[in-house]
């Protein structure tokens, strides 16, 4: 009975520091409460592989909006070894790996994502993106005006397309 109460303790005392956690590795607003809360998750060598892999993107996507390309990519790297082909994964480090100029490592991962995916708009529109900054104009037309056919509200994609249409 001891046994049972002193384990009821420790678990209402742990309950807090892993509700924290979880709550700041889900803060979209504050990078690094962000940053850390995902590590905390991702360090904790009792987490379930699911809660390691959310982390992993999460923090990503906080290092990807601070612009640390080289940060997100490896932890977008980190999720899809532990789930590959992890379409969320590949997306962001795709995005990462434009904004690095690795644009064909980028098309590479847009292409994968659309291969699981061939309805997600923002791959598409992103794919497009790359092809234009290699060159590919006509390429970059067909997946642009194909993102908008699937979501006409891409604002920059409207743009990029006008801009495309008048050169």
């Amino acid at each position: 009975m001891i046994k049972l109460g002193v384990l009821l303790a420790a678990l209402l005392i742990a309950s807090p520091a892993l509700a924290d956690r979880y709550s700041d590795c889900n803060n979209v607003g504050k990078r690094n409460i962000t940053i850390a809360g995902c590590s905390a998750i991702i360090l904790n060598t009792a987490e379930s592989l699911e809660a390691k892999i959310k982390a992993y993107v999460k923090r990503g996507n906080a290092y990807l909006m601070g612009d640390d390309n080289d940060l997100a990519i490896a932890d977008f790297d980190s999720a899809l070894v532990l789930a590959p082909g992890l379409p969320v994964a590949l997306y962001r480090r795709g995005k990462a790996k434009l904004k690095k100029n690795l644009d064909d490592e980028a098309i590479a991962d847009f292409d994968a994502v659309i291969q699981t995916n061939p309805f997600h708009a923002f791959a598409k529109y992103m794919r497009g993106r790359a092809k234009e900054k290699k060159g590919d104009k006509a390429g970059a037309k067909k997946d642009i005006n194909d993102a908008l056919g699937l979501n006409p509200d891409i604002k920059a994609a409207k743009k990029d397309k006008e801009r495309l249409d008048k050169e």
